[in-house]
């Protein structure tokens, strides 16, 4: 369990599987008028996909899949460094605004994020980060995080955080 032994967390006890999805980037494909366009979204799409294959290695990270406007990476639950899934988190909404707000459209990214003890079965953490990305986190609002820290115990607790406030939670995390 993440307990407090001393002054740290036994984070480095705990893996997670992030998975994002960009919301309504139909409104942008809907707008592309010709193939020369279609061929500059394509474009586009491939140099999100290696700048966040990228900032999913400075996070000690394995990008497992990007494509399109779709991510699925493995990353620890905290760096050598104390960054944790949420400042990723952070870093990609930045990476995926640079990339596609120039299209002039409202795009957002969704999150799934499972956080699972190291013993935790790795396919039961993958299927629930898909549940948590596409059956919470783009449902209704989207442009938000949904979570669930898998314990040890087998215990299990979950938050929706919309990505305006992941700053907040950062915040919080700095002050334990």
């Amino acid at each position: 369990d993440i307990v407090r032994t001393g002054s740290k967390f036994k984070k480095y006890k705990y893996y997670s599987i992030v998975r994002s999805d960009g919301d309504n980037m139909s409104k942008i494909i809907s707008q592309l008028k010709n193939d020369e366009e279609v061929r500059s979204f394509s474009k586009t799409c491939l140099e999100y996909c290696s700048d966040i294959a990228h900032e999913v290695k400075k996070y000690g990270g394995i990008t497992v899949y990007a494509g399109g406007d779709d991510l699925l990476a493995i990353l620890p639950c905290e760096t050598a460094d104390s960054l944790t899934p949420f400042d990723f988190v952070e870093a990609a909404n930045g990476v995926f605004r640079k990339h596609f707000e120039p299209y002039n459209q409202p795009v957002s990214l969704s999150f799934g994020i499972t956080m699972a003890y190291l013993k935790f079965p790795l396919y039961e953490a993958l299927e629930d980060s898909a549940n948590l990305l596409f059956g919470i986190a783009k449902q209704g609002e989207k442009n938000c995080l949904a979570v669930r820290l898998q314990k040890h115990s087998g215990q299990s607790e979950g938050l929706i955080i919309p990505n305006r406030n992941i700053k907040d939670i950062l915040g919080l995390l700095n002050s334990i």
